[in-house]
């Protein structure tokens, strides 16, 4: 999301942008202008989500920019901060569509309070507005900007439908009413029976954002029998106007039982493209966490073979099945020997001259073979305390081994085979401990809801969190939350 910083003064503005943890408020951009006439032309032109706006500047009084927004229908959640107490510009500015007033010298504490209102607000605001969509609005009368779920964070989405059955007890509705507020960020009640669910789509392998959403689906028939409640999911969207396809694909699966399982339904199969890309994603991932692992050698072979059996399920063209096969090598070996460009080269040149599948999975086993396994140069002990004190300071960020690896100047390889040699524990083996700790500190100690828990702990996504949860402690976060454990 985004927020325009309008005041006269630098000094605001350099204390409000290091004073304030903007990303906790999940604010990506923020915007400044020194005066009026400047903060009407960043509103008109880029309709930012909030506005901390003075009252006295040149050329424009705060006053003067809300009648404005006003006649050119900006909706920018407006938050007022001035030095004046008198009640007159308090009320004028509320009268005029301000979500608040506070008064100058800024209190940081309280101004973040009235900035996770105003982050409710707008969400709210924003459901009630895609509740409209679903019931045919255009995007026109909702007063929403066409790159609204952009400003949300959202680039691709799953539309869930939650079905209640009609006989369903006045309890069991609670209990559900409750278990999707703890999970999911974006619900909107269409009636009693049905809650539409906006999923963010953060990963590209789509069968296991299926699958992740179906687990939890699983939890909640612990609470609530599967022939009480259904779900059915939708394919992704991307934009706010294919909501109502959304939903329409939803109630097709629901009634013409794409799908079926106890309850849980998916609209149809996806591209067999998309099939292959995710499979590849999921192989490489394993093989990857074998070569990694001291005692994951002897698990090559099985997962190779069974690697072969889906080329054989999907009758990949043999051209095709290189290409996999080569991304897979390359994947792993350069991303855990930091390999270089001839390597590439060569490996290309060998997967060419294979003219059969035994001849690729020949190929794959003695590489992984000759480059692992085979006198592997064993590096020295190295220190690296301070990408251990960066794991720990910002282990709620979104981190990968290539940023580790170019901020701190070392190899992939090196760091990985050096953090475990250093703290008898696997870069991020290390990574989960934290977040997963951090998770339960949340769970057990604060009234945050288990996706504002995900966030805090570096999850984009609630459902992949409650399953990392689970297998970590044994137990889902729903069930700690609610001390059942």
């Amino acid at each position: 999301m985004v927020i325009l910083i309008c005041d006269d003064q630098k000094s605001v503005h350099t204390f409000l942008s290091n004073s304030i943890n903007w990303k906790s408020l999940g604010i990506t951009e923020i915007l400044h202008a020194y005066n009026g006439r400047q903060c009407l032309d960043l509103l008109k032109a880029q309709t930012p989500d909030f506005l901390l706006l003075d009252i006295r500047m040149p050329q424009m009084t705060g006053i003067d920019i809300l009648k404005e927004m006003s006649a050119f229908h900006i909706h920018t959640i407006t938050v007022i901060l001035s030095a004046y107490s008198d009640f007159s510009y308090v009320k004028e500015a509320l009268t005029l569509g301000a979500f608040d007033y506070e008064l100058k010298p800024i209190d940081t504490e309280k101004l973040t309070s009235i900035l996770i209102n105003a982050a409710d607000f707008y969400r709210t605001r924003c459901l009630f507005s895609f509740y409209r969509i679903l019931n045919g609005a255009s995007l026109q009368d909702t007063a929403l900007s066409p790159d609204i779920l952009s400003h949300l964070g959202i680039d691709r989405y799953l539309g869930i439908l939650c079905l209640l059955s009609e006989s369903a007890s006045d309890e069991q509705k609670l209990q559900l009413q409750e278990y999707l507020q703890e999970c999911y960020k974006y619900i909107i009640s269409l009636n009693g029976t049905e809650s539409y669910i906006l999923y963010p789509l953060d990963r590209t392998d789509i069968p296991a954002s299926v699958a992740s959403i179906k687990n939890q689906y699983n939890e909640l028939c612990q609470l609530i029998p599967s022939d009480i409640v259904k779900y059915a999911v939708s394919l992704p969207g991307e934009q706010v106007s294919d909501l109502p396809r959304q939903l329409e694909q939803c109630r097709k699966a629901l009634t013409e039982d794409f799908y079926s399982g106890t309850g849980f339904y998916v609209f149809q199969t996806y591209k067999h493209s998309d099939n292959v890309h995710s499979l590849l994603l999921e192989y490489r991932s394993r093989i990857y966490a074998c070569l990694t692992n001291a005692n994951g050698r002897e698990k090559i072979p099985k997962i190779l073979q069974d690697l072969f059996q889906v080329f054989s399920d999907y009758r990949l063209d043999f051209e095709e099945l290189s290409d996999i096969c080569f991304d897979i090598l390359y994947y792993n070996i350069s991303l855990i020997l930091n390999q270089n460009t001839t390597f590439e080269f060569e490996l290309r040149q060998d997967i060419k001259q294979c003219k059969s599948i035994h001849e690729l999975e020949t190929l794959i086993q003695d590489t992984i073979e000759k480059r692992f396994y085979d006198n592997t140069p064993v590096l020295e002990k190295t220190p690296l305390q301070n990408i251990y004190t960066y794991l720990k300071e910002h282990f709620s960020e979104d981190i990968s081994l290539e940023e580790l690896s170019k901020k701190f100047y070392i190899s992939k390889y090196a760091l990985c085979r050096g953090f475990r040699q250093e703290y008898q524990e696997g870069l991020w083996d290390f990574l989960k401990r934290i977040r997963m700790e951090h998770a339960k500190l949340l769970l057990t100690n604060t009234d945050l809801k288990i996706y504002e828990i995900a966030e805090k702990c570096g999850f984009s996504d609630a459902n992949y969190f409650s399953n990392t949860y689970r297998r970590y402690y044994g137990h889902t976060p729903f069930q700690e939350k609610k001390h059942k454990v």
